[in-house]
């Protein structure tokens, strides 16, 4: 599974006033959820699993140091959410869970119907 993630993110207005944590947090929470197929939800237990240890959680610019996950909500890539939190506008750049399984699904039928013809052939030669 792959996330799409612009070049230039980190020079994104939003990204320019949380620290190198809440960077890191955020990254790791987008491919999680995308790997986890979650429409951009990401529930309690698995943010406090990616907080990085031992980062600098002080923004930058002077501002006041806040939690990784507090600044990601401050700057609005994230909403907080029943459980969790929703990352903002995630389905607009990553596909949707239907999305996923629908070509999934397309695949697995072009694959049958691909062994279909193939098999379907040998054995009409091998009579």
């Amino acid at each position: 599974m792959w996330v799409k993630l612009t070049d230039d993110w980190y020079e994104h207005r939003k990204f320019q006033g949380v620290s190198d944590a809440a960077e890191l947090l955020y990254i790791r929470c987008l491919t999680w959820a995308a790997r986890n197929m979650t429409d951009g939800f990401v529930p309690n237990r698995t943010i406090v699993r990616f907080v990085p240890e031992g980062l600098a959680t002080a923004p930058r610019r002077g501002r006041r140091g806040n939690s990784p996950r507090t600044e990601l909500v401050k700057v609005g890539l994230w909403q907080r959410a029943e459980g969790g939190i929703a990352i903002h506008d995630f389905t607009d750049y990553q596909p949707t869970r239907a999305q996923i399984l629908a070509e999934r699904q397309a695949r697995q039928e072009g694959g049958r119907k691909g062994a279909r013809r193939r098999w379907h052939h040998v054995s009409r030669n091998s009579d």
